[in-house]
């Protein structure tokens, strides 16, 4: 029987974190938008968007879906371990 157990924040976020934080990054500046551009659309803090993209914490799900909402996005986008796979999907967006 195989036995599982439910991850605390701080472990979710040491396994999701290093992607998430950097796929943020990278899509923030695909679009060219600084952090606080970013904060703005999202109805967030700059120092949130800093967290998230230096791996201290994690948006939460609402946040995601406003990620996923205003830049056009998928939350498998924001997860994803492949780099190149986001930069082609955000290129051919954006033609």
């Amino acid at each position: 029987m195989w036995g599982f157990r439910e991850l605390n924040d701080e472990e979710l976020t040491k396994v999701l974190g290093g992607s998430v934080g950097k796929n943020i990054r990278m899509i923030r500046n695909h679009f060219c938008l600084s952090q606080d551009q970013l904060a703005d659309k999202l109805y967030v803090t700059r120092q949130s968007v800093s967290k998230w993209e230096n791996e201290v914490d994690l948006p939460d799900l609402a946040t995601m879906m406003k990620i996923r909402e205003k830049l056009d996005v998928s939350i498998d986008d924001l997860v994803d371990l492949s780099e190149v796979d986001i930069l082609d999907k955000l290129k051919k967006n954006s033609n």
